[in-house]
C-alpha cells in the first residue's frame, strides 16, 4: 500500500506542475552552499549540507564474493554497514546520516535542525557544526577535499525597522514617493535539484574445482589480489540453472559455489520547488467602508481604498518535494528532504521599499482541510499574515497607507525565504496592489439628514 501510495502522489505532483515555469539553480554550480559558512533567520527549519566525494564508491566495489553455503542461500543487497556514513555535531545536535555513493561520483548528505530565536532586532549568534565521514569518502569544502570539516553559521534576526505609526498630519512631497512597480530585492530561486544513489548485488555464481596446493580458494585471477595466491584451478565453469550434482572430471578436487558479482549503483533525482498558491491584498478588518460600498459588502470584493485605511496581505506558499519514481530511493521520511517557507517579510511604496518592513506572522496548514494540499506528505504549505499592528485600535493584522499616499497603485511587495532542501534555499518575491482614490478626509462630512 505504501508504494502505491507514493506512486499516486508521485502523479498528481507530475499533474500539478504541468504550468510552473521554474528558476534553475544546482548545487553543483553552487560551491558557496556547499561551503564552510552560512548565514540563517532565527527560529527556523534549516538544512545544512555537505558534498561527499567517493573515490572507490559505496559499498566498496572490491568486496570479496561471498560462497554460498547452501541451495536457498541467497545473494541479496550488500551489508548496510557498507554504506557512507556522514556524522553531524554541534549546534544541529548529534545527528549520522548514510547512504550508497557510486564509484567516482558524488552527492550530498544532511541535516534538518532548528536555529534558536533571537529577541532583539540586528543581533545576530554564531554557532558551529562539526562534520565527519566514513574513511574512503572525501567532504567537499569549496572544492578541497576533506575528512573532516567544521561550518560556521550566522543567526540573526532579520535586519528591519518595523513601520512608524502613521497620523492624519504626516506629509511627504508626492514627487518623492515609489510608485513604479517593486524589484524584488532578492533574486527568485524556485527550484533546487539533488541527487541520491540506492545499489543492488547483482549475483554471479560459478561452480568452481580446487585442488590442493598453494592455491585452494578457486577464484579468478583478479580476485587473487586479495590473499596473494596464485589460481591453481583445475577447472571452473558457470552454474546450469537448477543444477543439482557437480562433480570434478578428475575426481581429486573439492567443487564449491562462489559468488563473483558486483556492486551495481542507480542514481535517482530529487526536487524540491516553491510556488505560490494564492495571496490577497484587501481591505483591512474592522476598517470603515469607503463611501460608495454598502456596509454589508464583502472585504475582499472591495478594488479601491482610500489613504489612510488600512490594508490586509496574505500569502500562502507551498515547498513541494518531487521524488524518484522509485519507491525504493526513498530513503529518509518526507519531511527530512525539504521545508516550509518559513519567513515572509513585506515592504511599503511610502517608504521606497526600504528602511521599514513588516516580518509575516507564519501559521502552518498542512493539517488544515481547506488546504488544497492537505493530505499529501511531500507538500508544505505556509500561511502568511502582515503582523499584528502595534498602532491598531483593535489589534488588527493591517498597515496603515499614509494619508499623502497619491492617487494610483498603492503595492506592496512580499519576499518569501527560509525554505530550504539539501541542495539550498529557495526564495520568491511576489506583490499586490490596489488603486488608491482620494483620502480618508474624503469621508469626513456632516452628518445626513432624516
Amino acid at each position: 500500500m505504501k508504494v502505491i501510495s507514493k506512486i499516486i502522489v508521485f502523479i498528481i505532483i507530475a499533474i500539478m506542475n504541468i504550468n510552473i515555469t521554474y528558476s534553475y539553480n544546482f548545487y553543483d554550480n553552487n560551491a558557496n552552499w556547499t561551503g564552510n559558512y552560512h548565514e540563517y533567520n532565527d527560529d527556523v527549519e534549516v538544512i545544512t549540507a555537505v558534498e561527499v566525494y567517493a573515490p572507490e564508491g559505496f559499498p566498496r566495489q572490491n568486496y570479496r564474493p561471498h560462497e554460498r553455503k547452501d541451495d536457498d542461500a541467497k545473494a541479496g543487497a550488500v551489508n548496510k554497514t557498507g554504506e557512507c556514513r556522514v556524522s553531524f555535531s554541534g549546534a544541529c545536535g548529534s545527528h549520522t546520516q548514510q547512504g550508497a555513493i557510486a564509484k567516482g561520483e558524488t552527492r550530498l548528505f544532511w541535516v534538518k535542525w532548528k536555529t534558536p530565536k533571537i529577541n532583539t532586532l540586528f543581533d545576530e549568534r554564531t554557532v558551529t557544526i562539526n562534520v565527519s565521514v566514513s574513511s574512503g569518502g572525501y567532504i567537499l569544502i569549496n572544492r578541497e577535499q576533506k575528512t573532516s570539516a567544521t561550518i560556521t553559521c550566522k543567526i540573526y534576526n532579520p535586519k528591519y525597522n518595523v513601520p512608524p505609526d502613521t497620523n492624519y498630519d504626516d506629509y511627504r512631497d508626492e514627487g518623492d514617493i515609489e510608485t513604479s512597480a517593486p524589484v524584488g530585492r532578492m533574486a527568485d530561486v524556485l527550484l533546487h535539484q539533488f541527487h541520491t544513489y540506492t545499489y543492488r548485488w547483482e549475483e554471479d555464481w560459478h561452480y568452481v574445482c580446487t585442488r590442493s596446493g598453494n592455491d585452494t580458494d578457486g577464484y579468478p585471477e583478479e580476485y587473487d589480489s586479495l590473499d596473494g595466491d596464485a589460481d591453481v584451478t583445475c577447472m571452473m565453469h558457470r552454474c546450469p540453472e537448477n543444477a543439482e550434482n557437480h562433480e570434478c572430471p578428475t575426481g581429486d578436487c573439492n567443487v564449491q559455489a562462489q559468488d563473483w558479482g558486483e556492486v551495481i549503483w542507480e542514481r535517482w533525482d530529487h526536487s524540491v520547488a516553491l510556488q505560490i498558491t494564492s495571496q490577497k491584498l484587501q481591505l483591512a478588518d474592522n476598517t470603515p467602508f469607503p463611501d460608495g460600498y454598502p456596509q454589508d459588502f464583502d472585504y475582499d470584493r472591495i478594488e479601491t481604498i482610500r489613504s489612510g485605511y488600512g490594508v490586509w496581505y496574505r500569502v500562502n506558499c507551498s515547498s513541494i518535494y518531487s521524488f524518484p519514481p522509485n519507491p525504493l530511493a526513498i530513503q529518509y521520511d518526507y519531511k527530512e528532504y525539504f521545508t516550509h517557507p518559513q519567513v515572509t517579510m513585506y515592504y511599503y511604496p511610502e517608504f521606497d521599499y526600504d528602511t521599514y518592513a513588516d516580518r509575516g506572522e507564519n501559521k502552518d496548514i498542512d493539517n488544515d482541510p481547506s488546504n488544497v494540499h492537505y493530505g499529501l506528505p511531500n507538500f508544505h504549505t505556509m500561511e502568511n499574515d502582515i503582523p499584528k499592528n502595534p498602532y491598531s485600535h483593535f489589534n488588527n493584522n493591517v498597515h496603515y497607507i499614509p494619508i499623502y499616499f497619491p492617487d494610483g497603485a498603492y503595492e506592496v511587495l512580499a519576499e518569501v525565504s527560509s525554505c530550504f532542501c539539501p541542495a539550498g534555499e529557495l526564495t520568491l518575491s511576489t506583490s499586490q496592489y490596489m488603486e488608491v482614490v482620494g483620502s480618508i478626509w474624503d469621508d469626513l462630512h456632516i452628518k445626513q439628514g432624516n
